[in-house]
Formats: structure tokens, C-alpha cells, sequence
């Protein structure tokens, strides 16, 4: 979806840089409401994409923290077995 946003800005852009455009405010204005609200929708995405990334990376971590303490916990036992087992 944001490809889409993405594509529509590009027209947008184009349909803004023809001379007559200006000369219709109603349309313009319309126009310009719609890239504004499209821009908002892109940012919105761009930051939850961001904050879904940077929580990724997070929880890979935790998940590596609890994989090495599992290891460690057996290690222990080991350790605990071969000398008062």
C-alpha cells in the first residue's frame, strides 16, 4: 500500500507541475487536501514500520538472553551433578 501512496504523490506532483492546474481552485484545493492526507498516511506508516523493526531487533535479543541463560542453567546442573551428584 504505501507503493501505492508513493505512485499517487508522483501524479500528484505532475498534475501540480501543469500550468492549468492552479486555475481551477476547487479542483486544486481538493488536490492538495488529498496529497496532504496521503503524505500524513505515509509517515504514519514509515514511523510503525520503524517501531515494528526496531521491536524486531528486540525481541531477537531477549530471545538470544533467554536461549543463553537456558544454557546456562543446564551448564550449572552439570556442573552441580559431576561434584555433589
Amino acid at each position: 500500500k504505501p507503493e501505492m501512496i508513493e505512485k499517487r504523490l508522483k501524479e500528484i506532483e505532475k498534475l501540480e507541475n501543469d500550468i492549468n492546474f492552479w486555475n481551477n481552485p476547487k479542483e486544486s484545493s481538493k488536490v492538495q487536501k488529498e496529497k496532504n492526507s496521503l503524505i500524513r498516511k505515509l509517515e504514519k506508516y514509515k514511523k510503525a514500520k520503524s517501531y515494528l523493526d526496531d521491536n524486531k531487533d528486540t525481541f531477537e535479543l531477549a530471545s538470544l538472553e533467554i536461549f543463553l541463560l537456558d544454557i546456562i542453567k543446564n551448564l550449572l546442573f552439570y556442573i552441580w551433578y559431576i561434584f555433589f551428584g
